[in-house]
């Protein structure tokens, strides 16, 4: 079993202006070198496409000795506030400045900053006058202007064009809304033309047809040195559209070496050795007009990463909503988790497994989004929360999380579940010992195997849509419904999960409904990666209001038995007042 390294640190650093999230990734033994590593990341879609490769060369860099800090900016992943905050230009500089404050302050002589995609254009127009730095442009936006009618393009290129309801002239990709205060901004920066501050050395790594470019001639007439060098790999890894993109193994290794071979360069003559900072892991901020608390914690045996939201100023009430995962598309859950605690509620969410910074059960880099190995983190959670917080728990997934969390099925402690655009024709990906003696169909077993042939996967897909063999989460579902536990299913109309279960239900959909065994929300200009902010804040304010409904049946039932236990009425009949009918369809709203 591989755990990941068990020195990283997922904390906060205020920046003046709010907290952005970041990890520590620290020698678990011996002094730190004086050379760090900061890692820059591009927004919004492509920092969920980089993640993982991130993670991996943060561990990568690790390996040779070198601490390396991984940052989120404003207004994405754990950072807080949100991309159409006024000034975000200065509040990027500000996030880029303070991470580079905070390794100065653990005794850091020389940092190395690697800036990926975007990530690479706003680290150097935050550098100014810093110093003993040295720079990795991986496949960098030279050009922000370019940068934001790339944008535009793909937007085009979506199956949600102009996300209905998003503020006008943003851009809407993968269910994030880039505002027109971002694309404005980024019009303004330009690679060749930020000639000030320039750090002493430069490593470009960029497919070939990109290393011919102006602004390397330019940095050079400033006395900069740059490398280059050709990757084969950032176009597939960042560009690919995959729903795993691949860990870029060899540009990996190229830029780990460049690392060592600079760091080792000023190891001489250095002061005193860096020490570990201590770190802020836990912050209070307002968000919504309250005041609300979040704090990293690890969970079960693995070490989940995790973040818990909750009302700073009250105690929380009802179960905790447990969400899979630490994001979500276009930031769902962060969203979803702070906008509880304004409400009175406490969430945890966590990364699965492989992901992020959360350990491994299984050796090799990166998670699976449909693996045993999910169904186990959730039992985890709910089993630590168990232990922690008797109230119960309700988890809320998004497709493949919503897909391991029907799987797990309705397990102690669970009080209510809801899934966002699950997958439900998705059959179980099975170990090669089940192939030939497995639980599942001949069917199932068989398209198993053949995924594991990455060029059939599409085939794939549409054979387990259209077959006509009952899928394995479709037999999870049953049970999780003949459990009693509440369940709802929220998907975008034309959503491909609800059309599969439509079909699959076929006359006996409305008898399910009828009877109150089957929750269904619908909503028109939903796309699966839940763009479309009216429908998307139609659908979150549908899941909150359905997990209240199962607080107060709790409640009632809760004061009924201790009514009943001193002679007193039951409150049965409040409970039937305030829990609303499951089995009701809002389609096309």
């Amino acid at each position: 079993m591989n755990r990941g390294p068990p020195s990283t640190e997922n904390f906060w650093i205020e920046t003046g202006r709010g907290y952005i999230g970041a990890a520590w990734y620290w020698p678990e033994f011996g002094e730190a070198p004086p050379t760090a590593v900061l890692v820059v990341p591009g927004i919004a879609h492509e920092e969920r496409t980089m993640a993982q490769g991130l993670a991996a060369l943060a561990e990568s860099l690790l390996r040779v000795g070198l601490p390396t800090l991984l940052i989120d900016l404003h207004g994405t992943a754990q950072s807080t506030g949100s991309l159409s905050d006024d000034a975000i230009g200065d509040r990027w500089r500000s996030d880029i400045r303070a991470a580079i404050g905070h390794i100065r302050q653990a005794g850091f002589s020389k940092i190395i900053v690697v800036g990926v995609r975007l990530g690479a254009l706003l680290a150097l127009d935050a550098l100014g006058d810093e110093t003993k730095l040295a720079m990795i442009a991986w496949a960098p936006v030279t050009s922000g202007r370019r940068y934001a009618r790339e944008l535009k393009i793909l937007q085009g290129m979506g199956a949600h064009q102009g996300a209905p309801g998003a503020a006008a002239a943003s851009i809407s990709i993968a269910g994030h809304d880039i505002p027109r205060s971002v694309t404005s901004h980024l019009a303004s920066l330009d690679m060749a033309e930020i000639v000030a501050g320039l750090p002493s050395h430069m490593l470009h790594l960029d497919s070939a047809d990109h290393l011919d470019t102006a602004w390397v001639d330019t940095y050079r007439e400033h006395g900069v040195a740059i490398e280059q060098s050709i990757s084969t790999e950032a176009n597939d890894w960042l560009l690919g559209g995959h729903d795993s993109p691949p860990v870029p193994a060899d540009d990996i290794q190229t830029i780990t070496r460049w690392c060592s071979r600079v760091g080792a360069a000023d190891s001489l003559g250095a002061a005193a050795p860096p020490r570990r900072p201590t770190l802020l892991t836990e912050i209070s901020f307002e968000s919504g007009g309250k005041r609300i608390r979040e704090r990293f914690v690890k969970i079960g045996p693995v070490g989940l990463t995790a973040v818990v939201t909750e009302p700073a100023e009250s105690a929380p009430d009802g179960a905790t909503r447990v969400l899979l995962t630490l994001v979500g598309p276009g930031r769902l859950f962060p969203e979803f988790a702070r906008r509880e605690a304004g409400r009175g509620k406490v969430s945890v969410r966590f990364d699965f497994s492989g992901f992020s910074t959360s350990g491994r059960r299984f050796a090799g880099h990166g998670g699976e989004f449909y693996s045993l190995s999910n169904q186990l983190d959730i039992l985890d959670a709910v089993r630590q929360l168990q232990r922690e917080r008797p109230e119960g728990a309700m988890l809320l997934g998004f497709c493949a999380g919503a897909w391991s969390m029907i799987q797990a099925g309705p397990q102690p402690g669970v009080v209510a579940a809801a899934a966002i655009n699950v997958a439900l024709y998705r059959q179980p990906d099975y170990v090669l010992k089940e192939y030939l003696l497995g639980p599942g169909s001949v069917w199932s077993r068989g398209l198993s195997f053949l995924r594991r042939f990455g060029s059939l996967s599409r085939t794939i897909d549409s054979a387990e849509r259209n077959s006509s063999f009952r899928s394995g989460p479709m037999r999870w579902l049953k049970k999780y419904r003949e459990s009693g536990v509440p369940l709802l299913l929220s998907f975008g109309a034309s959503d491909l999960g609800l059309i599969y279960l439509q079909r699959r239900l076929g006359t006996a959909h409305d008898d399910e409904r009828r009877h109150g065994r089957l929750a269904l929300r619908s909503y028109d200009g939903l796309g699966h990666l839940t763009e479309g902010a009216p429908a998307r804040g139609r659908m979150l304010a549908e899941v909150s209001e359905f997990f209240d409904a199962v607080d107060r049946r709790i409640a009632n039932a809760t004061a009924g038995i201790e009514l009943s236990a001193t002679g007193a009425h039951s409150s049965a009949d409040s409970e039937r007042a305030t829990m609303p009918t499951t089995g009701t369809s809002s389609v096309s709203r």
